[in-house]
Parts: structure tokens; sequence; C-alpha cells
């Protein structure tokens, strides 16, 4: 081909004409695909503006040749603009495929009831809420970072509870035992990125930057956030497996529920079995 030929695009045709008086006959020809230059509805909406009498649209399709969901969002928009004038909306001319997808988008309407309705809230109930809301989250800070300093506190001191042996454990845990895990989510992730975003870069032509796509994604955005919740999740539940226990002197029972000292140091005792005062052991969490 030579290098001065002008490139041709599909182009998707639309014929209107009256085959009766009271009928608006719509003929499509051509590619109506996502490629091709497609015209508007606004042909179709000026002769039914123009001619009040007409009380039927049909189609006639026999030239009609590749189409996608572009020529889908086009009847949907002459079914509304029927519905609008209260004409009739002929689909017999249509191909087999369309107009099941057609019976498909329109089967169930939008329930305009279902719609949540707003309700209106005063200005002083939401200064109060706000109010509320700063005042719970500042004391939980300000609880947060005294139990940091009371703890750091006993560590500078050398009074902090903890062995040796259990911090190299819960590194192990949270490192080399971590890593089968975290290959296989980042594996099956890098694929469902990468079918989804080859699907969309076809469309222009760009497939060959799915590698880049999934790799800057996993790099940039999803490893270090797949790598975080599955180290907070399970590795935590981990420690609050039954194996573990409050490591302070027999018959302590400060530490009751979840959350009571979220910064206190623990020792990783093995549970063997029940303390020796016969009652159960007091867990992390």
């Amino acid at each position: 081909m030579d290098a001065t030929t002008p490139e041709t695009h599909p182009q998707g045709r639309l014929d209107v004409t009256r085959p009766t008086a009271d009928t608006l006959g719509v003929r499509l020809s051509g590619q109506w695909t996502i490629q091709a230059a497609l015209p508007s509805t606004a042909e179709i909406q000026a002769q039914c503006a123009a001619s009040p009498g007409v009380r039927r649209l049909s189609f006639e399709t026999s030239a009609l040749a590749d189409w996608d969901s572009v020529l889908l969002t086009f009847l949907l928009k002459l079914k509304e603009l029927c519905d609008q004038h209260q004409i009739e909306f002929d689909h017999a001319g249509l191909p087999h495929g369309v107009q099941r997808l057609l019976a498909l988008a329109t089967a169930v309407p939008e329930h305009q009831e279902a719609r949540r309705q707003e309700k209106r809230i005063s200005l002083l109930v939401r200064l109060g809420q706000s109010a509320l809301d700063i005042t719970a989250a500042t004391h939980a800070l300000l609880t947060f970072l005294g139990q940091v300093a009371l703890a750091f506190g006993q560590f500078i001191r050398g009074r902090a509870r903890l062995r040796a042996v259990d911090l190299w454990l819960i590194v192990q845990q949270s490192g080399a035992q971590a890593l089968p895990i975290v290959s296989l989510i980042s594996f099956l992730v890098g694929l469902i990125l990468a079918f989804m975003g080859a699907n969309q870069l076809q469309q222009f032509g760009a497939q060959i930057y799915v590698a880049n796509l999934v790799g800057l994604s996993m790099a940039r955005e999803m490893g270090a956030m797949m790598t975080g919740i599955i180290m907070a999740g399970a590795h935590w539940c981990s420690l609050c497996s039954p194996t573990w226990h409050y490591g302070g002197e027999p018959g302590d029972r400060r530490l009751g529920h979840h959350g009571s000292e979220p910064c206190g140091v623990f020792s990783g005792a093995t549970h063997a079995g029940p303390d020796a005062d016969g009652t159960a052991p007091m867990y992390l969490c």
C-alpha cells in the first residue's frame, strides 16, 4: 500500500424512510463497531418532533455487517426516545442477537421508589456529630500515644517482658514462611489485572503495554497493599491462636479482652495445658 494513501475507517450508515404515514423506518448498514464512525440519533429525533403522526418505529438491517455493544447503546437511546414520544418500538427487523440483548437490558426496569431518599440533617446536628467524632478520635489517639510511651519507657528501663526466641519466631512467620502465600496471591492478582487490562487496551491496539500495566501496578500499588493485608491479617490471627498466652505472673488476669492494652509486651510461651492454678491461659486477643 502506498504511504500517501489515506487510511480508511469503517463506517456505519443510518437512513430514515417513511414506509407508511404513521411508521418511521430506520435502515442500518455498514459496520456498527467501536472503531467505526457512527451517526447520532439527532436525525431520528428531528423526524419524530416534526411528524407528530408517527406511531411506530421499525428497522431494516439486511445490509448490516459487524456490530458490537455500540449498536445496543444506540438502540437503547432510540427506545428511550420512543417512550418519550409514545411511539411503538418495533424490533422485529433487528438481528436475533440484538433482540436478545435488548430484551435482557430492558427486562427489569429501574424502580423509582427504590431509590434512597436523602434525609436532610440540620446544621446543628451535623456540628454536634462532628464534635463528638473529633472528641472520640482525639481520645483514642491520646490513649494510644500514652500506651506507646509507657511501653517504650519500660523498654528503655529494661523491664520489657520479651523473649528473643519469640521475636525471631515472629520474624520467621512474617518473612520466609509468608513468602508462598504472598507469591500465590500476587500471581493471581497479576493474572486478573492482565486479563482486565488486555480487554481494555485491545480497543486501542495497545496490548503490548499489558506487561507494563501489570508490572507497575504490582510494584507501586497492589504489591505493598496485598503484603500489608496478608501480614496484618494472617499473622496477627496466628498470634491469637491458642499456642500463645500472656507471659506475666501466674494468676495475673489484667488483660481480659481484645484491645485492653494493645501496646503491652507479651512473651510467647507455648501453651501445653492450663496454668499452674488450673485456669485457662490468657490469649493475646
